[in-house]
C-alpha cells in the first residue's frame, strides 16, 4: 500500500470509529508505529484529525471543508453508490440532491431515458452530455463553499416538481432523531425534496451515523432505503 492510500484508509478508520490507536494502526497496516506516527502528523497539518496521546481522534466531519470530506470514506462512498445504482427505476425521474455520495450514485445511472432534477452542477455537468437524460438544473444562487444552487426561491422551486424516486444525503443520522443537517437551508432543501417524492432513497457512509445536527429533517420511517457501507 503506497503512502497516499494507506493515509486515505487511516482518514477512513478515523471517520467511522472517531478514534484510533497508533498500535491498532500499525498493525492493521501492516506498518512500523513510526510511519504511522508521521501519518498522524501529515494528517493533523492538513486538517483531517487532532492527535491525542498514543492516537488521534476525528474532527467534526460534516463541518469539515469540503474538499477535505470528499476525501473522507472514498471507497465506501463508491460501495454506496454501487448497492444504490442498482435500485434506481429506468424510465423514470429522479432527483439527486447535492454531495459526494449522490454524485457517485448519479455517475453510476444505468441506461435512460431518466428525468433528473438537481440542485448540484457538478451532478448536472458530469450528467450534460448523456443522450437518454433529460436534464433540470433547480435554480438559485451559486453556492460555491457546499457546491450547491442554494437560495429561498431554490426551496419554492423544488415543490414545484413530483419524482419518482429522490437520492438523498446527509449531514447526520441517529436511529432516534433520524436525518439532521448543519445549516437550516438545507433542513427545508431536504424536506422539501421529500414532500415531492414517491419513494425515498438515503445515502451515507458510516462517518454520518450516530450524530446529531441542530436542524431535522426527517425521521429514518420516512425513507424506503437507507443505503450506507458495511463496517471492516
Amino acid at each position: 500500500m503506497n503512502i497516499e492510500n494507506r493515509r486515505k484508509k487511516i482518514i477512513t478508520i478515523l471517520a467511522e470509529h472517531r478514534r484510533v490507536k497508533v498500535r491498532d494502526l500499525s498493525e492493521q497496516l501492516k506498518v512500523s508505529d513510526d510511519t504511522v506516527r508521521r501519518d498522524l502528523d501529515y494528517l493533523a497539518e492538513e486538517g483531517f484529525l487532532q492527535k491525542t496521546h498514543g492516537g488521534a481522534v476525528s474532527l467534526d466531519v460534516p463541518n469539515l471543508p469540503r474538499h477535505l470530506r470528499t476525501e473522507i470514506a472514498s471507497t465506501a462512498k463508491a460501495e454506496i453508490a454501487h448497492k444504490a445504482s442498482q435500485l434506481l427505476p429506468g424510465n423514470s425521474v429522479i432527483f439527486f440532491d447535492a454531495g459526494h455520495t449522490t454524485l457517485e450514485t448519479a455517475l453510476r445511472l444505468p441506461p435512460g431515458p431518466f428525468t433528473i432534477i438537481t440542485t448540484s452542477l457538478d451532478i448536472a455537468v458530469r450528467l450534460s452530455d448523456r443522450k437518454d437524460i433529460r436534464l433540470i438544473i433547480i435554480g438559485g444562487e451559486w453556492d460555491r463553499s457546499q457546491r450547491l444552487i442554494k437560495s429561498s426561491s431554490t426551496v419554492e422551486a423544488i415543490k414545484l416538481y413530483r419524482v419518482d424516486l429522490l437520492v438523498m444525503g446527509a449531514c447526520a443520522i441517529d436511529q432516534q432523531d433520524g436525518v439532521t443537517a448543519t445549516d437550516d437551508w438545507d433542513a427545508a432543501a431536504k424536506r422539501a425534496m421529500i414532500g415531492i417524492s414517491e419513494k425515498k432513497m438515503l445515502v451515507a457512509d458510516q462517518s454520518k451515523m450516530g450524530r446529531k445536527e441542530s436542524y431535522f429533517v426527517a425521521n429514518l420511517d420516512e425513507f424506503d432505503w437507507v443505503i450506507t457501507n458495511d463496517r471492516k
